[in-house]
C-alpha cells in the first residue's frame, strides 16, 4: 500500500510540473517586455511591471524569486541564474 501511495504521489508531481511547463511558464514569458530562448521560471515567482522586464537567453529564474518594478527597466542579460539561498 505504501509503495502504491508513493507511485501515485510521484505521478501527481510529474503531471503538475508538466502542466506548469506547458501552460503557466509560456504565459509568464510572453508577458515580459522581451524573453530569449531557454528561459526557465521557477515556482512561486512573482513579478510586477512585467512589460519592463527584459530577459536574455539561457536564463534560470529560481523558485520564489521576486522582481518588482514600476517604470524602471530590469534587464537580465544572457547566461544568468537566480537561485534561492537558505541561511
Amino acid at each position: 500500500m505504501r509503495k502504491l501511495a508513493q507511485i501515485i504521489y510521484l505521478l501527481f508531481i510529474k503531471i503538475k510540473n508538466i502542466t506548469r511547463r506547458i501552460f503557466i511558464e509560456p504565459i509568464i514569458k510572453l508577458s515580459f517586455g522581451a524573453c530569449g530562448k531557454k528561459v526557465r521560471v521557477g515556482r512561486r515567482c512573482s513579478f510586477s511591471g512585467k512589460q519592463n522586464i527584459f530577459v536574455g537567453k539561457c536564463v534560470s529564474i529560481g523558485e520564489e524569486t521576486r522582481i518588482l518594478t514600476t517604470r524602471a527597466r530590469v534587464i537580465i542579460k544572457d547566461f544568468v541564474m537566480f537561485h534561492m539561498v537558505f541561511l
